[in-house]
This record gives structure tokens, sequence and C-alpha cells, in this order.
């Protein structure tokens, strides 16, 4: 097991990545099987698996041990297999550093935080027609899944999109979460 200085010294050089940008060949999502992986229990990863269930050869309800849900994903994943999942960040970063170290790329990262006031924040890197969607919203999880199941292209950008919105946080939802894909 770890210890503390070495899981924040990773931590801190997995958020230095994730503020780089990120691209992807323009069409690939639309044209790779899918795997979702949804926190149960959580509105917005619930909404993120139904709108893309269409699309996915396989669906995985995170675990309490990230670490068995990649086990149960190493088994089905191929090639040019593309995983996507909406969950609480802890989830998201275990599962990008474990499909990291298999040699897997980080192809989709977004960031939602409800902030006081009724404040929804988005900090994305999807192409501009997916952020005009998700701003107006109401049930955004759904609204960046269908985005990502359209096939929209991750664009090479210098930083993220930040948009701001007002929406109550669902009663079940964490403050902050984050939608994520990595290609093996």
């Amino acid at each position: 097991m770890p210890d503390r200085r070495t899981v924040l010294k990773t931590t801190a050089l997995s958020i230095l990545s994730s503020a780089l940008p990120i691209s992807v060949r323009a069409g690939q999502l639309l044209s790779s099987p899918v795997v979702l992986v949804y926190e149960n229990g959580i509105a917005e990863s619930i909404a993120f698996r139904d709108a893309l269930t269409h699309r996915a050869t396989g669906i995985h309800c995170l675990r309490q041990d990230p670490a068995e849900t990649f086990r149960e994903l190493s088994r089905v994943l191929q090639a040019e297999t593309i995983v996507l999942g909406c969950s609480k960040g802890a989830a998201a970063f275990v599962l990008g550093e474990l499909a990291r170290g298999q040699g897997a790329g980080l192809q989709v990262f977004g960031e939602h935080r409800y902030l006081p006031g009724k404040v929804l924040q988005h900090t994305l890197r999807i192409a501009d027609a997916g952020i005009e969607r998700a701003q107006p919203a109401d049930n955004w999880g759904s609204t960046i899944a269908k985005s990502l199941g359209a096939g929209l292209p991750i664009t090479r950008l210098t930083q993220a999109r930040v948009i701001t919105t007002t929406m109550d946080r669902p009663a079940t939802s964490p403050d902050y979460l984050v939608t994520w894909g990595f290609l093996p």
C-alpha cells in the first residue's frame, strides 16, 4: 500500500496533467465501442448512464472500491473501446490512475461543481457545441452524455472552457463530480 507522500504526489501530478490539453480524432467517440461506468445513488451519474445505454457494449456500477470496478473492466476491454463515466472525483482519480498504469489515455475530462447559491460550474474539455448545450441544461449529466454519444470531437484547447449556470443540487448529489473517459 502506498504511503501518504506517494498518494499526495500522485494526486498533484494528476491534477497538473488534467489541466493539460486533451485531444481525440474527430468522430472517434462515434465509432468506438463504449463501456459505461456509473455511480449508483447519484442522479447525474444515472442520467449520464441512461443517455448512453443505447451505445453501450457494457455497463458497470461503480463498486465501493474503484479498483474492483477496474478489474472488471480489464476483463472486458478491447483495444479502441472507450470507457466513459460520471462519478465522484475520488473514484475518477483512482480509475484514471489505474487506467494510465495500463497504458490507457485520458480522452474526456469534465469537472462539475455545485457552489453556494444554486450555482453550478462546469469546467469542460469538449467542443464548443457541447459547452453550449450544457449551459441551459437542467439535467447536465444527460446532456454531456448525449454530446459524447453523438461523437462530438474533443478539441485541442489551450485551457478548459468554464460555464456557469443556476441549478438546484439534487439531494443525493455530492458537491463535486467528474465526467471522464479513457481509451486503452
